[in-house]
């Protein structure tokens, strides 16, 4: 640890979990060989913050620049040591190389800084550069950002700590009219489509992992010039069409049967896509919405005018495309102009919902503000328009195709190539392809990203790969869980394995480097910790299981089931607040396990009449025939059987029983509840059993529905 790190830390700023300099530089006295002293600036940069996407180690970034890095033996980071002692040679060049690698990709960020902003600087973030290259063509292009961002430059008065008295400053503040509506449409902004279709193992088959060419670099082009002094309210249907800039609270219902309905309704567990409800959503869904046979009320909405002669993001978009064009997929400017076209969307949706982050410098907590392209109105209608592609897409395919996933960009599923082209035939699909044409002058909206013979369908963004198909890569979503492993096939395969021997007990181990809050906090180095979390190999129920059947998982018999959506986001809601608790004991191996969840989740709350237990409906409602039979209620005689004689019958019947089991039944203590045991399987069976012996048991007391 630094011994000044508690005076140094105050000096930095804090971004994603990292330390930065986003103001002065930190001056530092250095003595050199003969003691003399030198003052030194110092700029703290991370290149976490610089390395696109996939590439945020030291060793896919060396890679990308053509400097690999230094290989260990496994296991030997953790002894430095002991490596020094016994092989220095290889000790200082692994050292050396890491700084190498840095200083390569901050020559690289300079000189590309230099050439799009004029700025001769390390950035701070790639985002940041993104954000400062699209201001800087704006303004090249003479485009006004103040009209585009419907903002505006103001002078505001602050009091001057150093000075002791009130100083004027420029602040930029939205515009009344869209300070007005700013709330729908931050209502309206939902993020991604992460939706899990397919528990366990998928049919053997052909899959194809499908994603759209440049999502919302694409959707941010279609964006035209808005004209904020003409946002109006409207509740008027037809004013919503596939390419309006519209923001809507609306109330809905699809037609029963519809498989992919696409109005999103917010939840804490993300948003839901339900046959019926209420929802904040943007022009592009409830266009669809419509085409799909659903009827749709708008409630509140708001429409903003746009002049599509002029596309300001377009512009940027395009320009991010030709530079990347010059340089060949796998070099590092080609990564970067990808990211940078990407990360511009990242700074549109900064702030559109309450974020806190770390302040470095008041150690605090603090809600993150709005950056300077931030704006609401276009973050939600980006995600909407992507949303409603892929949306568009699933409802066009042919009934036989089996869906595993989808998500933000793409789906895996059993559709051919020719599905999938004709799937792309819709309005929404076309206004993708001509933008595709206009940025890039090629058409086409998706590319194959995988094929695979077999997935395994977790939780949504959760898939691994069962069966490949030679000479292709495998599909594998990791669900935010890190595998002790480099190799991706090797992270799959123990992926796979545990989940096949998950219990409600699991905990992974994981290692991750001390949050910022914690080296701040109390000192110490940046190194490893290691902890355990709970799996989270199980469903999400974001849809309603349906068809459960038993599949093999490399030999192993396993649950698998289809879905299909809520009803509404209540149902949903009971559901997984039953599943919350239900979890503590159980996980979803078998057929059973499945029909004991729906069992639980149907029975009313009670200490003794609801359980998580295997088998547990059958007990509950071999507890209550005891009660009524031995209370001559519910249609039942005890005078035709004694008590051993009874606890005998049962067991001989196939459910154990006890004399015990039935005096205790007898007690005043013990409540004869109606109607609270599940019709499953089993219940139904006991049943069965029950009647042939007793034929006046009036069962329909017993259970919630009538069997």
């Amino acid at each position: 640890m630094l011994a000044d790190f508690p005076k140094l830390k105050l000096q930095f700023n804090s971004i994603r979990n990292t330390f930065v300099s986003l103001q002065q530089p930190v001056k530092v006295v250095v003595p050199d060989s003969h003691r003399h002293s030198h003052k030194i600036a110092v700029t703290l940069r991370d290149t976490m913050l610089l390395t696109p996407g996939g590439s945020k180690s030291l060793d896919s970034l060396g890679d990308l620049l053509g400097e690999p890095k230094v290989e260990l033996p496994d296991g030997q980071i953790e002894r430095m040591a002991e490596l020094l002692e016994r092989d220095p040679e290889l000790f200082e060049r692994y050292a050396k190389q890491d700084p190498k690698i840095c200083v390569a990709h901050a020559l690289h960020l300079l000189q590309l800084n230099e050439e799009l902003t004029g700025k001769a600087v390390v950035p701070v973030t790639l985002s940041g550069l993104g954000e400062a290259f699209l201001l800087r063509l704006w303004e090249t292009k003479e485009v006004s950002f103040q009209k585009v961002l419907g903002v505006e430059e103001l002078v505001e008065t602050a009091w001057n700590r150093a000075l002791g008295h009130p100083m004027p400053h420029k602040v930029i503040k939205p515009v009344l009219i869209r300070h007005l509506f700013e709330s729908l449409a931050s209502e309206c902004f939902h993020g991604a489509l992460n939706v899990q279709f397919l528990f366990g193992a998928g049919p053997i088959g052909t899959w194809l992992d499908v994603d759209l060419a440049g999502a919302y670099t694409t959707a941010m082009s279609l964006i035209g010039m808005p004209d904020w002094e003409r946002l109006r309210s409207s509740t008027n249907l037809d004013d919503y069409g596939p390419l309006t800039l519209g923001f809507s609270y609306v109330r809905f219902r699809f037609p029963p049967g519809t498989i992919h309905p696409c109005l999103p309704v917010a939840t804490d567990h993300g948003p839901l896509f339900p046959l019926t409800g209420e929802s904040c959503c943007c022009a592009p869904e409830i266009y669809l919405a419509r085409r799909l046979g659903a009827t749709v009320e708008i409630l509140h909405g708001v429409v903003l005018a746009v002049d599509d002669s002029v596309r300001p993001f377009e512009l940027f978009v395009q320009e991010c495309t030709r530079r990347r064009s010059q340089f060949p997929k796998g070099d590092v400017m080609n990564a970067l102009f990808k990211e940078l076209g990407n990360s511009a969307y990242g700074r549109i949706a900064q702030g559109a919902r309450p974020k806190r982050a770390f302040d470095s410098r008041t150690g605090q907590l603090h809600w993150l503000r709005p950056g300077r392209i931030s704006n609401p109105f276009f973050a939600a209608w980006i995600t909407s328009y992507i949303r409603g592609v892929m949306s568009e897409m699933l409802n066009a395919l042919p009934p036989h195709v089996v869906v595993c996933s989808a998500i933000t960009d793409g789906f895996l599923s059993t559709a051919t190539e020719a599905d999938i082209v004709a799937a792309t035939q819709g309005e929404l699909c076309q206004s993708y392809s001509l933008a595709r044409q206009r940025l890039t002058g090629d058409p086409k909206i998706y590319e194959v990203k995988h094929r695979i013979a077999q997935p395994l369908g977790i939780r949504t963004r959760g898939q691994a790969t069962l069966i490949s198909l030679p000479g292709e890569p495998i599909v594998l979503a990791r669900a935010g869980i890190k595998p002790p492993l480099k190799d991706t096939a090797a992270q799959n395969d123990w992926l796979i394995t545990e989940f096949l021997k998950r219990t409600p007990e699991t905990r992974l181990s994981y290692s991750q480097l001390r949050s910022l809050q914690d080296l701040h906090r109390s000192g110490g180095d940046l190194v490893s910790v290691h902890v355990k979390r709970r799996a989270g190999l199980d469903f999400d129920f974001k849809r309603q299981p349906i068809g459960e059947c038993i599949r093999d998982i490399r030999g192993v018999p396993h649950l698998a089931f289809d879905t299909r959506p809520w009803p509404d986001v209540d149902a949903f809601l009971k559901c997984r607040a039953d599943w919350d608790v239900f979890r503590r004991t159980r996980v979803l191996k078998t057929v059973a396990d499945l029909e004991e969840f729906r069992a639980f989740c149907a029975t009313p709350s009670g200490p003794r009449t609801r359980t998580s237990k295997p088998g547990g409906a059958v007990k509950v409602a071999q507890r209550l025939f005891l009660r009524a039979w031995t209370r001559n209620r519910w249609g039942l005689d005890s005078t035709v059987m004694n008590y051993p004689e009874l606890a005998n019958w049962l067991t001989a019947a196939g459910y154990p029983c006890r004399r015990e089991d039935v005096e205790n039944a007898k007690r005043s203590s013990t409540k004869l509840s109606e109607h609270s045991v599940a019709g499953t399987d089993a219940v139904l069976n006991f049943i069965k059993v029950v009647t042939a012996q007793f034929p006046g048991f009036q069962a329909h007391h017993l259970l919630v529905s009538k069997p």
